[in-house]
């Protein structure tokens, strides 16, 4: 999947992939915990599958290149990876805690967890869409 989206984001662009594969993954939030809580192992996994095919690596397919976009070639790398880091540290390290004292509000249903993918993909697909670009566009 990830050579599909590459392929994408040659046509497209990688800002537009990549909120593409933000608004997926908030469009898919809810129904996603829905799959899991019918409990059938099939419907789970193809839940699990679409959300990590399309959503995922829609995402992880062009990250590096549109992180390193952002950032003017003398600092291009190491400024893509340092924002990448800690951004990875920090949303990525605290989110279980969070969703765990999300679900625990409403006696541990998953709504307000499922709430607080959608508001982070969306934010993302909003940092996306106003992140400066530094990378000039070439004609094919």
């Amino acid at each position: 999947m990830h050579v599909l989206f590459g392929i994408m984001s040659d046509r497209r662009g990688c800002r537009q992939v990549y909120i593409f594969g933000a608004l997926f993954v908030a469009a898919m939030a809810f129904p996603f915990f829905w799959l899991l809580e019918s409990r059938s192992l099939i419907l789970m996994t193809m839940g699990y599958v679409l959300l990590i095919n399309i959503g995922h690596n829609s995402l992880n397919a062009v990250q590096p290149s549109f992180f390193a976009g952002l950032f003017h070639p003398p600092v291009r790398y190491s400024g893509s990876s340092i924002g990448a880091q800690l951004g990875a540290v920090v949303a990525g390290g605290f989110t279980p805690f969070i969703a765990k004292a999300l679900s625990a509000v409403y006696d541990n249903s998953w709504t307000l967890v499922a709430g607080y993918v959608v508001l982070t993909a969306l934010a993302s697909a909003f940092a996306a869409k106003i992140a400066p670009e530094t990378v000039l566009p070439h004609s094919p």
